[in-house]
C-alpha cells in the first residue's frame, strides 16, 4: 500500500519519491494528520523548510492530542537551524505524553546540535519505549551522521537477536 510505500521511501531515504507518495495519499485523504506529518518530515529533508512547517502544523491543527506530530515539527525545526524552539516542542509533546516519539525528536535535535551525550540519552530513552521501530529509524535517519561511529550509537542500534 501507499502508507507502507511511504516508510520504506524513508528508510532508504527516497526523499523525492516520498513526497510524491504523501501527495498522492492527500489526494486520497486530506484530513489524515499522519500524512501531513511524514509530508513534512520529507520536505525537511529537502530542506524546504517553510512548506515542511506549514504541513507540520497542518498535521497538528488535525490532532492537537498526538505528541508525535509536536516532535515532528520539533524535528523539522532543528533542521532548520530553529533548535530551542524543536526542543520545546518535544518537551510539549513529552507533557501531552511520555512516549518514543518525544524522545525520539529530542534525540534528533540534540544530534543537529551536537550535543551527542544529549542525543543518545534521548535516544536510548526512545528505544526504551519501542526498540525496533526507534533502532531501524535512527539506522536511517540522516540527524544522526555525526553519531554513526560512536560506539554508543553502535550499542543503541544494534537489533538483537531473539533466543529459540
Amino acid at each position: 500500500t501507499l502508507l507502507n510505500l511511504g516508510s520504506t521511501l524513508l528508510s532508504l531515504q527516497s526523499y523525492e519519491k516520498l513526497l510524491t507518495n504523501q501527495e498522492k495519499l492527500l489526494k486520497i485523504d486530506k484530513k489524515d494528520p499522519n500524512i501531513w506529518s511524514v509530508k513534512g518530515l520529507a520536505l525537511s529533508f529537502l530542506k524546504r523548510y517553510d512548506e515542511a512547517i506549514i504541513s507540520s502544523n497542518k498535521a497538528i491543527e488535525l490532532d492537537k492530542k498526538e505528541p508525535l506530530f509536536l516532535a515532528n515539527k520539533g524535528i523539522i525545526l532543528a533542521r532548520s537551524g530553529r533548535y530551542e524552539e524543536g526542543l520545546n516542542l518535544c518537551d510539549q509533546a513529552l507533557e501531552l505524553k511520555e512516549n518514543e516519539c518525544s524522545y525520539y525528536g529530542k534525540a534528533c535535535c540534540y544530534a543537529l546540535q551536537n550535543q551527542d551525550n544529549l542525543a543518545l540519552d534521548a535516544l536510548q530513552k526512545a528505544i526504551e519505549y519501542a526498540p525496533d521501530r526507534c533502532r531501524r529509524e535512527a539506522k536511517y535517519n540522516p540527524d544522526f551522521d555525526k553519531l554513526r561511529e560512536s560506539d554508543r550509537f553502535q550499542e543503541l542500534i544494534q537489533i538483537e537477536k531473539k533466543e529459540k
